[in-house]
Protein backbone atom coordinates (compact mmCIF):
# COMPACT_ATOMS: atom_id res chain seq x y z
CA UNK A 1 0.00 0.00 0.00
CA UNK A 2 1.35 3.07 -1.03
CA UNK A 3 1.08 6.07 1.76
CA UNK A 4 2.78 8.97 0.55
CA UNK A 5 2.94 12.10 2.47
CA UNK A 6 1.51 15.51 1.03
CA UNK A 7 4.32 16.84 -0.67
CA UNK A 8 3.61 20.58 -0.94
CA UNK A 9 6.33 22.61 -1.87
CA UNK A 10 4.95 24.51 -5.04
CA UNK A 11 2.28 26.71 -4.57
CA UNK A 12 0.34 24.60 -6.65
CA UNK A 13 0.95 20.94 -5.80
CA UNK A 14 0.60 18.53 -9.02
CA UNK A 15 -2.75 16.18 -8.39
CA UNK A 16 -3.21 13.17 -7.07
CA UNK A 17 -4.42 9.94 -9.45
CA UNK A 18 -4.09 6.62 -7.90
CA UNK A 19 -4.30 3.48 -10.49
CA UNK A 20 -4.92 0.15 -8.64
CA UNK A 21 -3.42 -2.64 -10.57
CA UNK A 22 -3.70 -6.81 -9.82
CA UNK A 23 -0.76 -8.81 -8.88
CA UNK A 24 -1.54 -10.89 -11.77
CA UNK A 25 -1.62 -8.19 -14.30
CA UNK A 26 1.11 -8.84 -16.88
CA UNK A 27 4.29 -6.09 -17.60
CA UNK A 28 3.50 -5.59 -20.95
CA UNK A 29 -0.73 -4.83 -19.81
CA UNK A 30 0.41 -2.21 -17.15
CA UNK A 31 3.02 -0.83 -19.87
CA UNK A 32 0.10 -0.84 -22.49
CA UNK A 33 -2.75 0.63 -20.11
CA UNK A 34 -0.22 3.77 -18.94
CA UNK A 35 1.08 4.67 -22.40
CA UNK A 36 -2.67 5.00 -23.77
CA UNK A 37 -3.89 6.71 -21.20
CA UNK A 38 -0.91 8.73 -19.93
CA UNK A 39 1.52 8.69 -22.24
CA UNK A 40 3.97 7.31 -19.74
CA UNK A 41 6.20 4.52 -20.03
CA UNK A 42 6.08 1.83 -16.95
CA UNK A 43 8.74 0.77 -14.69
CA UNK A 44 8.15 -1.86 -12.29
CA UNK A 45 10.72 -0.23 -10.11
CA UNK A 46 8.60 3.13 -9.71
CA UNK A 47 5.56 3.40 -7.63
CA UNK A 48 5.09 7.33 -8.22
CA UNK A 49 5.25 8.83 -11.78
CA UNK A 50 5.31 12.79 -10.91
CA UNK A 51 5.16 15.72 -13.32
CA UNK A 52 3.00 14.04 -15.39
CA UNK A 53 1.02 16.01 -17.92
CA UNK A 54 -2.83 16.11 -18.77
CA UNK A 55 -3.71 18.38 -21.47
CA UNK A 56 -6.52 18.74 -23.25
CA UNK A 57 -7.40 21.19 -26.42
CA UNK A 58 -8.83 23.54 -23.50
CA UNK A 59 -6.34 23.25 -20.56
CA UNK A 60 -3.30 21.68 -18.98
CA UNK A 61 -2.70 20.29 -15.50
CA UNK A 62 0.40 18.04 -13.76
CA UNK A 63 -0.33 14.92 -12.37
CA UNK A 64 0.98 12.80 -10.02
CA UNK A 65 0.48 8.89 -10.74
CA UNK A 66 0.57 6.49 -7.61
CA UNK A 67 1.19 3.16 -9.19
CA UNK A 68 -0.33 0.53 -6.68
CA UNK A 69 -1.00 -3.93 -6.57
CA UNK A 70 -3.34 -5.83 -4.93
CA UNK A 71 -3.16 -9.76 -4.27
CA UNK A 72 -6.50 -9.65 -2.97
CA UNK A 73 -8.86 -6.60 -3.44
CA UNK A 74 -10.82 -6.94 -0.15
CA UNK A 75 -7.12 -6.68 1.66
CA UNK A 76 -6.44 -3.87 -0.35
CA UNK A 77 -9.56 -1.95 0.49
CA UNK A 78 -9.77 -2.69 4.18
CA UNK A 79 -5.86 -1.32 4.24
CA UNK A 80 -6.94 1.87 2.42
CA UNK A 81 -9.53 3.18 4.38
CA UNK A 82 -7.78 2.52 7.39
CA UNK A 83 -6.58 5.77 9.63
CA UNK A 84 -3.02 5.26 8.61
CA UNK A 85 -4.32 6.05 4.70
CA UNK A 86 -6.72 9.12 5.15
CA UNK A 87 -4.37 11.29 4.26
CA UNK A 88 -3.61 9.65 1.11
CA UNK A 89 -7.79 9.24 0.67
CA UNK A 90 -8.09 12.87 1.30
CA UNK A 91 -5.27 14.49 -1.29
CA UNK A 92 -6.28 11.72 -4.26
CA UNK A 93 -8.63 13.23 -7.49
CA UNK A 94 -9.58 9.73 -8.68
CA UNK A 95 -8.62 5.97 -8.42
CA UNK A 96 -8.95 3.40 -11.66
CA UNK A 97 -9.34 0.65 -10.25
CA UNK A 98 -8.26 -2.07 -13.25
CA UNK A 99 -10.02 -5.35 -12.46
CA UNK A 100 -9.24 -9.00 -14.22
CA UNK A 101 -13.07 -10.37 -13.40
CA UNK A 102 -16.44 -8.08 -13.52
CA UNK A 103 -19.54 -10.02 -14.45
CA UNK A 104 -22.50 -8.05 -12.78
CA UNK A 105 -22.66 -5.62 -9.81
CA UNK A 106 -22.46 -8.74 -7.79
CA UNK A 107 -19.00 -9.74 -8.68
CA UNK A 108 -16.65 -9.79 -5.54
CA UNK A 109 -14.68 -7.04 -7.13
CA UNK A 110 -18.02 -4.60 -7.60
CA UNK A 111 -18.94 -5.98 -3.91
CA UNK A 112 -15.74 -4.65 -2.74
CA UNK A 113 -15.39 -1.12 -4.48
CA UNK A 114 -19.08 -0.69 -3.71
CA UNK A 115 -18.39 -1.14 -0.04
CA UNK A 116 -15.22 0.92 -0.16
CA UNK A 117 -17.00 3.82 -1.50
CA UNK A 118 -20.62 3.34 0.85
CA UNK A 119 -17.30 3.59 3.70
CA UNK A 120 -15.39 6.60 2.76
CA UNK A 121 -15.39 10.00 5.04
CA UNK A 122 -14.44 11.86 2.20
CA UNK A 123 -16.87 13.41 -0.75
CA UNK A 124 -16.81 10.71 -3.04
CA UNK A 125 -18.16 12.92 -5.48
CA UNK A 126 -15.28 15.71 -5.35
CA UNK A 127 -13.37 12.77 -6.97
CA UNK A 128 -13.88 10.18 -10.02
CA UNK A 129 -13.76 6.48 -9.88
CA UNK A 130 -13.17 3.94 -12.73
CA UNK A 131 -13.15 0.38 -12.47
CA UNK A 132 -11.20 -0.92 -15.74
CA UNK A 133 -12.64 -4.69 -17.18
CA UNK A 134 -9.39 -6.01 -18.16
CA UNK A 135 -10.96 -10.06 -18.26
CA UNK A 136 -10.63 -11.81 -21.19
CA UNK A 137 -14.34 -11.96 -21.73
CA UNK A 138 -15.47 -8.51 -21.75
CA UNK A 139 -19.11 -7.11 -20.89
CA UNK A 140 -21.56 -6.53 -23.49
CA UNK A 141 -22.92 -3.03 -24.28
CA UNK A 142 -26.22 -3.91 -22.38
CA UNK A 143 -25.00 -6.00 -18.82
CA UNK A 144 -22.30 -3.03 -19.00
CA UNK A 145 -25.06 -0.20 -19.30
CA UNK A 146 -27.04 -1.96 -16.64
CA UNK A 147 -24.19 -2.02 -14.31
CA UNK A 148 -23.55 1.44 -14.40
CA UNK A 149 -26.70 1.95 -14.01
CA UNK A 150 -26.43 0.63 -10.18
CA UNK A 151 -23.38 2.65 -9.82
CA UNK A 152 -24.23 5.95 -10.54
CA UNK A 153 -25.16 6.87 -6.85
CA UNK A 154 -21.57 5.45 -6.19
CA UNK A 155 -19.73 8.04 -8.62
CA UNK A 156 -18.19 4.89 -10.40
CA UNK A 157 -17.88 3.57 -13.79
CA UNK A 158 -16.84 0.52 -15.51
CA UNK A 159 -15.10 0.43 -18.63
CA UNK A 160 -14.41 -2.36 -20.99
CA UNK A 161 -10.50 -2.34 -21.96
CA UNK A 162 -10.93 -3.37 -25.15
CA UNK A 163 -14.40 -1.57 -26.37
CA UNK A 164 -13.83 0.63 -29.31
CA UNK A 165 -16.92 2.37 -29.94
CA UNK A 166 -20.84 1.74 -28.08
CA UNK A 167 -23.78 1.72 -30.57
CA UNK A 168 -25.00 5.12 -29.68
CA UNK A 169 -21.88 6.12 -30.59
CA UNK A 170 -20.60 7.56 -27.00
CA UNK A 171 -16.83 6.87 -26.31
CA UNK A 172 -16.02 3.18 -25.10
CA UNK A 173 -12.26 1.38 -23.70
CA UNK A 174 -9.76 3.88 -23.15
CA UNK A 175 -11.06 7.04 -24.95
CA UNK A 176 -13.97 6.56 -22.65
CA UNK A 177 -11.37 6.56 -19.55
CA UNK A 178 -9.53 9.60 -21.44
CA UNK A 179 -13.12 11.86 -21.39
CA UNK A 180 -14.11 10.90 -17.30
CA UNK A 181 -10.37 12.69 -16.97
CA UNK A 182 -10.85 15.31 -19.49
CA UNK A 183 -14.27 15.87 -18.00
CA UNK A 184 -13.14 16.12 -14.31
CA UNK A 185 -13.37 19.52 -13.18
CA UNK A 186 -9.54 19.28 -11.79
CA UNK A 187 -8.45 22.56 -9.68
CA UNK A 188 -6.01 25.16 -10.67
CA UNK A 189 -6.34 24.39 -14.59
CA UNK A 190 -4.08 25.84 -16.87
CA UNK A 191 -6.52 27.14 -19.94
CA UNK A 192 -5.11 27.31 -23.05
CA UNK A 193 -5.57 27.41 -26.78
CA UNK A 194 -3.60 25.95 -29.61
CA UNK A 195 -1.83 28.65 -31.17
CA UNK A 196 -3.50 28.38 -34.56
CA UNK A 197 -6.53 28.68 -33.28
CA UNK A 198 -5.90 31.91 -31.43
CA UNK A 199 -5.05 33.08 -35.06
CA UNK A 200 -8.30 32.31 -36.83
CA UNK A 201 -10.58 32.45 -33.84
CA UNK A 202 -10.13 35.49 -30.72
CA UNK A 203 -12.75 34.74 -29.02
CA UNK A 204 -12.51 32.97 -25.73
CA UNK A 205 -12.51 29.13 -25.21
CA UNK A 206 -15.52 27.67 -26.76
CA UNK A 207 -17.15 24.88 -25.01
CA UNK A 208 -16.46 21.13 -25.90
CA UNK A 209 -19.81 20.34 -26.77
CA UNK A 210 -19.35 16.34 -26.36
CA UNK A 211 -18.00 16.42 -22.83
CA UNK A 212 -20.82 18.81 -21.87
CA UNK A 213 -23.81 17.00 -23.33
CA UNK A 214 -21.95 14.40 -21.66
CA UNK A 215 -21.66 15.64 -18.48
CA UNK A 216 -25.01 17.00 -18.41
CA UNK A 217 -26.76 13.66 -18.96
CA UNK A 218 -24.63 11.97 -16.26
CA UNK A 219 -25.69 14.86 -14.15
CA UNK A 220 -29.45 13.71 -15.00
CA UNK A 221 -29.43 10.37 -14.14
CA UNK A 222 -27.38 10.81 -10.65
CA UNK A 223 -30.26 13.36 -10.04
CA UNK A 224 -32.97 10.90 -10.72
CA UNK A 225 -31.29 9.03 -8.07
CA UNK A 226 -31.17 11.73 -5.38
CA UNK A 227 -34.33 10.47 -2.96
CA UNK A 228 -33.24 13.51 -0.17
CA UNK A 229 -34.70 17.13 -1.05
CA UNK A 230 -32.25 19.06 0.39
CA UNK A 231 -29.10 16.88 -1.07
CA UNK A 232 -31.13 16.85 -4.64
CA UNK A 233 -31.06 20.70 -4.48
CA UNK A 234 -26.92 20.82 -3.21
CA UNK A 235 -26.38 18.60 -6.15
CA UNK A 236 -28.34 20.63 -8.56
CA UNK A 237 -26.66 24.08 -7.62
CA UNK A 238 -23.11 22.31 -8.01
CA UNK A 239 -24.20 20.82 -11.28
CA UNK A 240 -25.26 24.23 -12.14
CA UNK A 241 -21.85 26.41 -11.21
CA UNK A 242 -20.21 22.96 -13.30
CA UNK A 243 -21.76 23.43 -16.49
CA UNK A 244 -21.66 26.74 -16.03
CA UNK A 245 -17.49 27.14 -15.64
CA UNK A 246 -17.69 24.58 -19.21
CA UNK A 247 -19.08 27.72 -20.51
CA UNK A 248 -16.75 30.19 -19.98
Amino acid sequence: MIVQEYDDKTSVPNHKVLILFPSTLRTHDRVAFLSTIFQEQYDEQKSIFRDVQWKTKYYKVNLDLYVDNYMVLEEWINEFLSEECRELREILSGVIFVLDEIRNDSSPHIRCIKRLLESMDEDIFSKFFVGCNFAEDMMNETSLDDLNSTLMDLNLEVVNWIDKTCSSMEKAGPERIKEILDIYQWSNMDYQREDSERETDPRPNTVDMNSFISRLDEAKLKYQNIEDPEEAEKFIESIIEELSSMMV
